[in-house]
């Protein structure tokens, strides 16, 4: 398909010590958090970090249930995005990191190979990944 111009892509994720803002106090309130929108083209491009992998909360009926599953109360490495553009289903998705510690055991149950992002090192020295959103019509 073609891409679609001013498309907004919203981002969070942790940073690389597992911890995302507005709930760790020690980071900065909108710390590794944004909005872009697509140019003319459709085509974004974002710079962050690779998040690391993180431990959800075990107190209470979360932790009972993992607890009883004999499970593992780890998330892997991932990035939250919600992409919309007026006319079309917004898609609310996470993407994750091919090779990354807990990728085959999330707790989330949330991975899938469709989701896994395979970066590269470019010329630059730093890991690139391109990912095409497509959106449905509303």
């Amino acid at each position: 398909g073609n891409g679609l111009a001013g498309a907004k892509v919203e981002l969070w994720h942790a940073d690389n010590d597992g911890y995302y803002s507005q709930f760790a106090p020690h980071l900065p309130e909108w710390n590794l958090r944004g909005t872009i929108i697509a140019d003319d083209e459709g085509r974004y491009e974002i710079t962050t970090i690779q998040p690391a992998p993180y431990k959800i909360p075990t107190d209470g009926p979360t932790g009972q249930f993992i607890e009883a599953q004999n499970g593992h109360p780890w998330r892997p490495a991932h990035l939250h995005l919600i992409v919309s553009a007026p006319g079309k289903e917004s898609v609310t998705t996470q993407l994750y990191f091919k090779g990354g510690e807990w990728i085959d055991s999330d707790v989330a149950s949330a991975t899938k190979p469709e989701l896994i992002l395979d970066p590269k090192t470019g010329d630059d020295g730093k890991n690139h990944v391109t990912y095409n959103f497509v959106l449905d019509p509303a």
